[in-house]
């Protein structure tokens, strides 16, 4: 039977009407001749309604006896009310723009939000809030995030603005770790044909490496050498190691084409690369050359088939086609005809050895006749000449004399070349000639024939008998023009070196010998790690970080806080900060503060500028991150945490000679928190005041005089909730917190406080609480009191916690529980009875047995899940069971404690949308009818309902009940179908589960998602 007094019992049932009803009753027996009527006014009608008005409000007062004994009862138990409990939350300091140096932020500092209730009396109408503690509010912001894993090399750029992130798992979808470098030479890699190219690289500080690195470099496994087509990269069909020189070789007729490569500082413009991506294989030791060269051949060696021909071919003005021929100096040579060449590929290629094959025939064209030759008769003979007649021959006229020439950028001049000077002078048939020579290193591009591009020419000097008029001219005929170049022995320094590793990029232009190239450069750190970049010095004490999640870990995380500042040796390195983790470990959200000294480096981190601080997790050394690592979803700087209370510091009261039972009002209630101190200087005795002050020294507080004695001697005083247990000399006092009344001892129990001539009790409290400090996010509008370089003040969450005094019918409920739990847990109801009166803020409690934290069956464990008036936060419903927990560690059994098998976690929230289908009777009344609907199904799912039909802790809503909901809505014809769907977080995971009869979640509370009616 419960010992609730919500219906006491009735002593007598009666009322006014049932006793005058009575005493006409009476009146026909005793009184016959008198008959009561209460429209008549006769002074008999009159007394009896007096008299029932009288003797009706005894019987009320009567039957309230049973409730004011049930009162009387608890307050022999000692049942009351617990105090307001204040709303609490966290608040952004935003600093002035163009401050430059921390704003110290003290404890207490005071902010506020004027409610336009109207129903809140003017006085009430401001909420007060207070910061927590000390901090230091810096301009510092954050400028980069990076998680980074270095057993994946990988490093991820978290963007908080756009999506949530987990740290120490960077995914590699989203890693923008590359390790690459390129090297730039424009002729030389200006290549179409089937080509390849030697890189020669060489560090000549560890030359007994090179072989290693060069090898490395082959090994398709660890890099991927590729160029550049316009559109994409394309690798090289085949790379190897001859000589101690890389070989690339390129078997394709696709061109390299010009890409740019840039820094912050510097930019390529258009160059042609070659590209080296490498993957990184667990070698720690890094590439580093200094000495970089390239060269490139031809491939017609190896394929005899593939030649390189030239690109245009003219005659003079006449365009010859490549692969027909024709007369490279037309059909009548002269001096100063020419035949030009051009090859973008061959003839840029300065300092390379250049071959041209010329595949000629002789062309013997006639000029003339034999009687166009004129006969002359030196001899003058008039008879008959008895010599022959003489034959005339005709003149062979050929190119006898040749030069060969390129354009330097300023005109034309002589090209030395080797093998045959003169190609072109005529021989029989079909032949082959062969030239050499050493491109020139001023060779340039130029317009020939309105056709920009690399030009040789072949000049004609001299024809041979160039003016017979009868001749047989041999006019060469250029079948095919074969080109082919090669470097051998003179590769080219490399024009341009990019390097990209750890997200670090470098552009080096024309490096000489004395420039050392980091070309592949592993992850250094070997730790799971988050770093974070800070535009100006954050140093403070404490700095505060806020750490946002969705969700909560599983994971605990054993974290390090480090910052990079210079060492012994000037190059760096990280040192171990002081902090005060409120998070657990990025388990939950909450506020980290960092003791950062002033020395920071300013350091250059993953391509970024900054001061640099990084979060290590010491866990993850010898084992793998996981998905139950927490999900951050922002980190803000400068937020501390706000309570909603004014604090009230040294409010003096006077003390008479022995005033027994002395009871004080204090200015201000309800009051939040109390310390009582009394001036005990008068009748102390100093051996006392010595062991007082040497066992308890934060309990006294010695003020000394200008002479150096003691002239103050303050002792706190400890609350009470009784003094039945106080002895004579108990330095106790009872506090009212409702009504801010302090009331002491009597000398018997409890000491009475001293007496003197000034005042001799000094209260420091402070006082606000309740609902009305649970304010929306961003509500707050400003400080008391302005500090300098202090832009805004807003609370950046919901503040939530407040509460007001416990209902009379709670109280009437739990209060006689006390006797059967005693202070003690034993049962589930002690549990819950506990929690209940000790903790206003909590709607609903339930203890579950044999299921740890997790909801994991356990036997011998034993779990309380809490469901807050203010479930929504999180964070507060966290904090919250750390309380309860501290609270009940002192009333339950060590062997739960020792064994870790004692938990007080929050309710799992779940959000539940119902799709209804159905038919109306009236489609008029669709709308209503649709209404009507929701409304019941908010109710349903509504944790803050009140009655049975509310949902309690692990009570799912079922297909069944909401067909019986809605067949009670009048107009509903049938229900077709009734879907329900439920959302809730498993950590930082979202879940979505349809909920049928078999599902099952253990510590859920269920709440209203959004739910959709259909009319058919």
């Amino acid at each position: 039977m419960s010992l609730s007094m919500s219906n006491p019992p009735q002593i007598d049932p009666r009322q006014a009407a049932d006793i005058i009803k009575s005493i006409k009753q009476k009146a026909q027996i005793y009184t016959p001749e008198w008959k009561y009527d209460p429209d008549e006014a006769e002074g008999g009608a009159a007394l009896a309604e007096l008299f029932a008005l009288m003797f009706g409000g005894t019987i009320d007062r009567l039957n309230r006896v049973a409730y004011k004994h049930y009162i009387e009862f608890l307050n022999l138990l000692e049942v009351s009310a617990q105090a307001l409990n204040p709303a609490a939350g966290v608040a952004l300091f935003q600093l002035a723009q163009g401050c430059t140096k921390n704003v110290f932020i003290r404890k207490g500092t005071q902010m506020y939000f004027d409610s336009d209730d109207d129903q809140i009396r003017d006085t009430e109408r401001r909420i007060v809030f207070e910061t927590e503690r000390d901090f230091a509010a810096s301009p510092a912001n954050i400028v980069g995030i990076y998680s980074v894993d270095p057993r994946r090399d990988r490093i991820e750029k978290v963007e908080l603005e756009q999506a949530p992130a987990k740290f120490f798992a960077p995914s590699s979808e989203r890693s923008i770790q590359r390790h690459c470098f390129a090297f730039a030479c424009h002729n030389v890699f200006n290549l179409t044909s089937p080509a390849e190219i030697v890189l020669s690289l060489e560090n000549e500080r560890i030359g007994y490496l090179n072989e290693e690195y060069v090898t490395r470099l082959a090994d398709p496994v660890f890099a991927r050498w590729s160029y550049f087509d316009g559109k994409k990269q394309i690798p090289f069909e085949r790379v190897f190691v001859k000589d101690g020189k890389l070989y690339l070789h390129k078997e394709s007729f696709i061109a390299l084409q010009p890409g740019k490569q840039a820094t912050e500082n510097e930019q390529s413009g258009e160059q042609i690369w070659v590209y080296c991506e490498m993957k990184a294989d667990g070698n720690s030791d890094g590439i580093t050359m200094n000495r970089i060269s390239a060269g490139s051949a031809c491939l017609r060696r190896e394929k005899p088939d593939l030649p390189i021909a030239p690109q245009q071919m003219y005659a003079n003005d006449l365009l010859l086609d490549p692969e027909e021929g024709g007369y490279c100096f037309g059909k009548q040579p002269r001096a100063y005809d020419c035949f030009y060449l051009a090859s973008e590929e061959v003839f840029s290629k300065c300092n390379a050895r250049i071959n041209l094959e010329f595949n000629l025939k002789t062309v013997v064209r006639q000029l003339g006749t034999a009687e166009a030759m004129p006969q002359y008769n030196f001899n003058r003979k008039f008879i008959v000449e008895k010599a022959d007649i003489p034959i005339v021959t005709p003149d062979v006229s050929f190119i006898s004399r040749i030069v060969w020439e390129y354009w330097n950028g300023s005109g034309w001049t002589h090209l030395k070349t080797e093998g045959d000077a003169n190609p072109f002078q005529g021989e029989e048939g079909s032949y082959k000639k062969h030239i050499s020579f050493q491109c020139p290193s001023d060779m340039r591009r130029s317009l020939q024939n309105s056709l920009a591009n690399f030009w040789l020419r072949a000049r004609v000097v001299e024809v041979e008998n160039a003016f017979s008029v009868y001749a047989n001219l041999l006019l060469p005929y250029v079948e095919s023009v074969s080109l082919d170049f090669d470097y051998l022995d003179a590769p080219q320094p490399v024009e341009w070196v990019y390097t990209e590793n750890n997200c670090a990029k470098a552009l080096y232009r024309a490096p000489d010998f004395s420039t050392y190239i980091k070309l592949y450069q592993p992850l250094q750190e070997h730790d799971y790690a988050v770093y974070l970049a800070f535009d100006q010095l954050p140093a403070g004490y404490p700095l505060n970080l806020y750490f946002k999640t969705i969700g909560q870990s599983k994971l605990r995380h054993a974290l390090s806080f480090e910052y990079f500042a210079d060492d012994l040796k000037g190059e760096g390195s990280w040192y171990e900060l002081k902090v005060n983790d409120k998070t657990e470990g990025l388990r939950e959200e909450g506020i980290i503060s960092l003791y950062n000294p002033p020395n920071f480096q300013k350091s250059l981190f993953f391509g970024q500028e900054g001061y640099w601080l990084r979060i290590v997790a010491k866990n993850l050394k010898f084992s793998e991150p996981t998905d139950d690592g927490p999900l951050i979803t922002a980190i803000l700087p400068n937020v501390v945490e706000i309570v909603q209370k004014q604090t009230i510091s040294k409010e003096m009261f006077q003390s008479g000679i022995y005033e027994v039972g002395k009871v004080i009002s204090l200015a201000h209630y309800p009051v939040l928190e109390c310390q009582v101190w009394i001036n005990e200087m008068s009748d102390i005795a100093k051996t006392d005041m010595q062991l007082l002050a040497e066992l308890n020294p934060e309990l006294v507080d010695i003020q000394y005089n200008s002479s150096g004695h003691i002239s103050e001697f303050w002792v706190r005083w400890e609350r009470c909730d009784s003094f039945s247990n106080a002895r004579e000399n108990s330095r106790h006092y009872k506090l009212d917190s409702f009504a801010g009344k302090i009331l002491f001892g009597d000398g018997k129990r409890g000491k009475v406080p001293s007496t003197g001539e000034n005042a001799t009790i000094r209260v420091d409290y402070s006082y606000g609480g309740g609902r009305r400090g649970n304010l929306p996010a961003g509500r707050i509008e400003g400080l008391l009191v302005n500090i300098p370089y202090v832009g805004s003040v807003s609370n950046i969450e919901m503040t939530c916690g407040g509460s007001d005094q416990h209902d009379i019918r709670i109280l009437e409920k739990v209060g006689p529980l006390r006797l059967r739990h005693r202070g003690q847990a034993v049962t589930a109801s002690d549990y819950e009875s506990m929690v209940i009166e000790q903790f206003p803020e909590v709607r609903d409690v339930r203890c579950i047995a044999h299921h740890d934290y997790q909801g994991q069956q356990a036997w011998g464990h034993v779990t309380l899940v809490i469901l807050p008036y203010d479930f929504e936060n999180r964070s507060y419903c966290l904090k919250l069971c750390k309380r309860i927990s501290q609270y009940l560690s002192e009333k339950i059994s060590c062997e739960l404690l020792s064994g870790g098998r004692f938990s007080v976690v929050p309710a799992v929230i779940m959000q539940v949308s119902i799709a209804v289908s159905i038919t109306v009777d009236n489609y008029d009344l669709a709308a209503e009818t649709e209404k009507q609907i929701l409304k019941v199904l908010n109710d349903y799912l509504n944790p803050s309902a009140v009655g049975k039909q509310r949902l309690g802790i692990e009570e799912i809503p079922t297909v069944s009940y909401v067909h019986g909901l809605l067949k009670k809505i009048k107009n509903v014809a049938s229900i077709r179908e009734v879907i329900l769907e439920g959302r809730y977080y498993d950590g930082h995971m979202l879940k979505i589960v349809p909920l049928d009869d078999l599902f099952k979640l253990r510590y859920v509370v269920v709440t209203n998602g959004e739910h959709i009616v259909r009319i058919f």
